[in-house]
């Protein structure tokens, strides 16, 4: 199981991007997000579940997402259960 990560310091794009790079490949995104394999992201993504944008590149195999994007993802997500704990108080 991957440690627990700060939201505020390193769900952030430059975290994500000095890990895994620009581009963050399936496999490792599939950690991230916390999926048990690429090949569960990708079928999360084909069904439609998956709020974040997946592409292929030319000469490259499997799928990849932007750094931004997952940090914009990650960050919404931290803060809406955020709001929501706040609002259950």
């Amino acid at each position: 199981m991957a440690e627990a990560i700060e939201p505020q310091e390193d769900l952030s794009d430059v975290w994500l991007a000095k890990t895994y790079g620009s581009l963050i490949q399936a496999t490792d995104l599939a950690k991230v997000l916390g999926f048990s394999s690429a090949a569960s992201l990708t079928e999360a993504h084909s069904a439609g579940r998956l709020p974040i944008p997946l592409f292929k590149m030319a000469g490259r195999r499997g799928w990849f997402a932007y750094a931004g994007d997952v940090g914009a993802f990650l960050r919404a997500r931290v803060a809406y259960a955020r709001a929501k704990e706040e609002a259950t108080q």
